[in-house]
């Protein structure tokens, strides 16, 4: 009912629906502000040997762990390399409460309880850990704890901000979605094409009833509702600096930089990569 009543026809003309046309404006207002904002993608002889050695811009490659005696596991060797290197020397080994107490806190944010702890100091078989680790990993908690950590890079709330601050009463889904791809271990690549483009990935129009993988598909694209909405009545310009900046955490995620539609962002990155994104985030 409420997107109802701001619907509105002019005498004699075709009916109009308000969220509709203030989106369109939007859209039309973000491309003429890159577009006339933008300059040519820099030479790279504007830039320095150090911000070309920039990690988000180097091709991935295969890093041979150094050697070092005592390293049990190749993570070991490169943590062990760094403390040499600064002349630290690594602490003393943990007793096993200690461990336990520490990888539970780690992997879903609560304390063990008086039984994991008496398990674990009792279980003397080679793969006591190994056990703990994996029985943490599929825990619902471990989804829930770890899944927190996306939702505030994308700014998630179960309202929308701003003055009014309107209940979402469905954001739940895209926050379930999100701790059920922790805890299924979901590709990362597929979590996040599925909260870019789950509707157009998905091709839920040819089901008559929808396979849970397409539900979640769906309930992914809940993440292009996190921002400001644009659409709704008391939207005002001023919030689109705020939608704008919240939108860019995803993109230090995602490119390992900052993006913004201004003159610095068209000095290193093409406009359609810009343009694009600020599309889909914005909107």
């Amino acid at each position: 009912m409420g997107r109802e009543a701001h619907h509105t026809r002019r005498p004699g003309g075709p009916r109009y629906n308000i969220y509709a046309m203030k989106r369109l404006v939007f859209i039309l207002g973000t491309a003429v502000i890159i577009w006339a904002a933008e300059e040519p993608v820099a030479p790279l002889g504007t830039y320095t040997a150090a911000e070309r050695r920039h990690w988000a811009f180097q091709p991935r490659k295969d890093a041979p762990p150094p050697p070092i005696a005592g390293a049990k596991t190749p993570i070991d060797a490169f943590i062990l390399a760094g403390l040499r290197k600064a002349g630290l020397k690594p602490a003393p080994p943990a007793d096993r409460a200690t461990l336990i107490r520490r990888v539970t806190f780690d992997l879903t944010g609560l304390p063990p309880t008086i039984e994991e702890i008496d398990a674990f100091l009792r279980d003397k078989s080679p793969n006591a850990w190994e056990k703990v680790v994996d029985r943490l990993l599929a825990s619902p908690h471990y989804g829930e704890h770890w899944g927190r950590h996306w939702l505030d890079v994308v700014r998630f709330a179960e309202s929308d901000g701003y003055e009014y601050d309107m209940h979402r009463p469905d954001a739940w889904r895209y926050r379930d979605y999100v701790v059920q791809s922790f805890n299924s271990d979901k590709p990362y690549n597929v979590f996040v094409k599925e909260q870019l483009a789950g509707d157009e990935v998905s091709e839920y129009r040819k089901y008559d009833k929808l396979p849970p993988p397409v539900v979640d598909a769906l309930e992914a694209t809940g993440f292009l509702r996190t921002a400001v909405d644009a659409t709704r009545e008391d939207f005002q310009l001023k919030a689109f600096g705020r939608m704008r900046v919240g939108n860019c955490h995803l993109c230090v995620v995602l490119f390992g930089l900052s993006i913004l539609p201004t003159v610095c962002s068209a000095s290193c990155l093409p406009r359609s990569l810009v343009f694009a994104f600020m599309f889909v985030a914005g909107n």
